[in-house]
């Protein structure tokens, strides 16, 4: 085999590795998002719900805005998990290839 050729089957299987990454975290996003994402969204939804019912009782409306920081902080965690996952610079495609080269 000659050198280019070796060199062109390294570029191809990175290449290959690169895409079988990037799908992988493609669906660990939308598993994320469609699952994750959408607990702490419900939650906070029926929490507001209960607020407007219940104003008037200062001790209920107090936990219930101490269960809608809980609920803002997973998403924050969450929304910093979906970023990481899109982080281009997590995904090497080879360390041989330079980012931007194709």
């Amino acid at each position: 085999m000659s050198s280019n050729s070796a060199k062109a089957e390294s570029i191809y299987k990175g290449l290959i590795s690169a895409l079988e990454r990037k799908d992988k975290a493609i669906r660990r996003y939308a598993h994320i998002t469609s699952h994750e994402l959408r607990a702490p969204v419900a939650s906070m939804l029926g929490l507001i719900q209960l607020w407007h019912e219940h104003q008037e009782d200062t001790a209920f409306s107090q936990s219930i805005m101490n269960k809608m920081q809980e609920c803002a902080q997973q998403l924050d965690m969450i929304t910093s998990r979906l970023n990481a996952e899109l982080d281009p610079t997590m995904n090497i495609v080879n360390p041989e290839i330079k980012t931007g080269q194709y």
